[in-house]
């Protein structure tokens, strides 16, 4: 496959077990791993693992990448849904 036509299919391909929701939204928004670790004062190597799903964010790691993006957990990392709820009783 062409290089052109390699990037193409990779930025129209949705997330799989190979890029985690994290590492596809900031591809899809153009966003800076590097930048996001600074913002948020999350070591370099510890954010990497959240990209590449070999880590879990704690829940103060979370709420501020979440606020620094403008966005919401279940569009940048797997979200239990049983947990969720447990939050809010």
């Amino acid at each position: 496959m062409a290089d052109s036509e390699t990037s193409s299919v990779a930025s129209s391909a949705r997330p799989t077990t190979c890029m985690t929701k994290f590492r596809y939204y900031l591809d899809e928004h153009g966003i800076s791993m590097a930048w996001v670790a600074k913002q948020v004062s999350i070591n370099y190597d510890r954010f990497y693992r959240l990209c590449a799903g070999t880590g879990e964010p704690t829940l103060r790691e979370g709420l501020r990448i979440r606020k620094l993006l403008g966005c919401q957990l279940q569009q940048i990392f797997e979200v239990d849904e049983g947990e969720s709820e447990e939050c809010h009783d």
